[in-house]
């Protein structure tokens, strides 16, 4: 009886201790934590995300950036220059999360049969795939280090063609490192640098070397859809391109959506009327702090001067432009930081 006894205690602290190494305080005591939408810990090259169970399954906006660039890299990329755009979500699958990438350019209505089959033919890819290292019922903590350490999938550092033209390898990752992460309540800021071998560099590069330095933004989407606004040919905007199965005509339609800021009336009833009013929400255009200080004031007027355009649509006071706040005044700001909207000056 005792003998069993020892047995059961000793087999209760054995599973205690076991639970209590896999909690999130204990497997990220010694890291620095940045609390936000998803809470990250950093130490050294590692860094881990928290994920609660409510972000699961939620759209997610990733926007990649060359925050610095080498030089004579390429003439049409420059620090600031966007190298991928996409709509993740994070699923849980037994004890694994995985990211998968989201497309919306085919679509049908989800009461119509066809949309079932729309699904099965847009299966999402799975970008990564993580363990899942805690045993936390409410939040998932992953170790996230080797996906941010390369030029992962989705991300497109590095396009096809210059890495052909310059024969650029795989990253090194002794000479790469996480260089900080900032967690927000709406988004997440990632910034590494990673090293590329080159067997082709450009002629001035004896290094046979690259090294970028990479901003990425995660920012949760609004649950409230914003309302669509279709192309018309005779106006130039920039496009999202959709094909509808849902079609009465049995076949498939092709059609343009533009892409827009989200203007809405701050009194809608006075827009209706006819009445100039101002958006609920400015556009507010921040200048690099690159900006000479000489050309500030007139960088500001040619922005601001589109506000007699949105006039014509109803709309005052829609664009605000501004100098780049100081430390002082706003410690979290980046040019690379999916909330601010900059006008880069560029060497």
């Amino acid at each position: 009886m005792k003998k069993y006894l020892l047995i059961s205690v000793v087999l209760f602290f054995s599973i205690s201790l076991n639970s209590q190494k896999k909690s999130i305080d204990s497997l990220t005591k010694d890291m620095k934590m940045s609390k936000g939408i998803l809470n990250s810990y950093t130490e050294n090259n590692k860094i881990f995300f928290e994920v609660p169970e409510e972000i699961l399954g939620k759209e997610i906006l990733v926007v990649t950036r060359l925050a610095q660039v080498p030089s004579g890299y390429s003439p049409y990329i420059n620090a600031g220059s966007k190298t991928s755009e996409q709509v993740i979500s994070f699923f849980k699958k037994n004890n694994k999360l995985d990211i998968k990438q989201l497309s919306y350019n085919n679509i049908a209505d989800s009461q119509d049969p066809i949309s079932l089959s729309v699904t099965e033919n847009n299966f999402s890819p799975i970008l990564a795939s993580f363990e899942i290292k805690n045993n936390d019922k409410d939040s998932y903590l992953i170790d996230i280090s080797d996906y941010f350490l390369n030029d992962s999938p989705g991300f497109n550092i590095i396009n096809s063609r210059i890495k052909d033209q310059y024969k650029i390898g795989s990253v090194d990752k002794k000479r790469s490192s996480i260089d900080s992460a900032r967690s927000f309540p709406e988004n997440i800021e990632i910034l590494a640098t990673l090293t590329f071998n080159t067997n082709k560099p450009p002629r001035m590069n004896r290094t046979k070397t690259f090294s970028f330095q990479i901003n990425h933004s995660f920012i949760l989407l609004p649950s409230e859809k914003m309302k669509i606004r279709h192309f018309d040919h005779r106006v130039g905007w920039f496009t999202v391109n959709k094909v509808d199965y849902s079609s009465s005509a049995l076949k498939s339609d092709s059609f343009k959506l533009v892409r827009r800021w989200r203007l809405e009336p701050k009194d809608e009833e006075a827009y209706i009327n006819g009445e100039l009013v101002e958006p609920k929400k400015q556009i507010i255009y921040y200048l690099d702090p690159a900006t000479p200080k000489k050309w500030r004031p007139y960088f500001i007027m040619g922005i601001e001067d589109w506000n007699s355009v949105f006039e014509k649509a109803g709309f005052k006071n829609v664009i605000v432009a501004k100098n780049p706040p100081t430390k002082e005044e706003d410690p979290d700001f980046s040019p690379e930081d999916i909330r601010y909207s900059t006008v880069r000056y560029v060497a």
